[in-house]
């Protein structure tokens, strides 16, 4: 039941991000396009991570191993999808948090590789190699969501220094947005 509340809450942040973006990093119609095809590769991510806690590689090893295929492929793309689109709008984010933003995608996409080239040599020749591939790549990836709460509250990652907020926060964008077109949150 713990996966499923986890894939259950990253559905939600999948959301909360696009509707985020589209406030804040987002100033065109080929953004807005941009920012719902990265959100639905999340959303397909964080329903295949449901799939993969509802059944387990001892009921439907097939099933399991497509929906966990699916969700590293899907949550990487997302991760990648959100943290370009960031960068490319600096108001929208803090230099902190698309550090670690970056970092994180580079970690993830590293044990990606690692997990998927010593699987394709076989499970059980290299289990702990590829267990260690997967829980970094899952440490990557919550690491990466975490770093969003600096979006959504308007402050800098923990440790990263005065707490100046995001562009979003301080009426970066020019455009509406949820925060009431742009001002500063009381």
């Amino acid at each position: 039941m713990g996966i499923i509340t986890v894939a259950a809450l990253l559905q939600l942040t999948v959301w909360m991000l696009h509707a985020y973006l589209c406030a804040y990093a987002a100033p065109n119609r080929a953004w807005r396009f941009y920012t719902a095809g990265h959100s639905l590769v999340g959303a397909v991510g964080s329903a295949a991570l449901a799939v993969v806690g509802a059944v387990n590689d001892h009921e439907n090893l097939r099933a399991h191993l497509d929906a966990a295929t699916t969700f590293f492929v899907a949550l990487l793309v997302w991760q990648l999808g959100y943290t370009v689109q960031m960068a490319a709008h600096p108001a929208a984010t803090s230099p902190a948090s698309l550090r670690l933003k970056c970092t994180a995608a580079v970690a993830a996409a590293a044990a990606l590789v690692v997990f998927f080239t010593l699987a394709g040599e076989g499970l059980m020749a290299h289990y702990r190699e590829i267990a260690a591939g997967e829980w970094i790549f899952a440490v990557a990836c919550m690491v990466s969501v975490w770093s969003l709460s600096a979006e959504f509250g308007g402050g800098e990652p923990a440790g990263s220094g005065a707490g100046s907020g995001t562009g979003a926060s301080a009426g970066g964008n020019t455009g509406t947005g949820a925060r009431g077109g742009g001002n500063p949150k009381p």
